[in-house]
């Protein structure tokens, strides 16, 4: 599954909840989903890449869940708490900048399905205002 976002913005103290659709290897059809199939989401920190939080489909906690929104058209539903996102921080840059966000994480779905395999689409540049 190739990765269509450079960018990628998490709202700071807010409840987010994003649905992410997984297709197939070198195609636009996406893969339908089996129950078997596990996602997990891992967000690093940027600059010293250690693992922030971990969000796994067969054991949600208390900063978030996934869940499968569609079996068939291969669509997940991410969804992170307040818990979550009051933890996560939030850089900017300068006055004379405008204030401009600066990336401050990585995210990595780790996606282990039936029908595709293995797959771990990156998004470098994620965002928290």
């Amino acid at each position: 599954m190739a990765c269509s976002v450079d960018d990628f913005t998490i709202n700071r103290n807010l409840k987010n909840e994003f649905y992410f659709t997984i297709k197939k290897d070198k195609e636009l059809l996406p893969i339908v989903i089996d129950p078997s199939d596990t996602f997990r989401l891992i967000l690093y920190d940027i600059h010293t890449d250690n693992i922030e939080i971990i969000l796994d489909s067969s054991a949600p906690n208390e900063n978030g869940e996934i869940i499968v929104s569609d079996y068939v058209n291969g669509q997940i539903k991410v969804t992170m708490n307040e818990t979550m996102t009051s933890a996560l921080k939030k850089e900017r840059g300068s006055r004379e900048e405008r204030y401009y966000l600066k990336p401050t994480y990585k995210m990595i779905i780790e996606a282990n399905t039936a029908s595709n395999g293995i797959l771990n689409p990156k998004i470098d540049r994620v965002f928290v205002d």
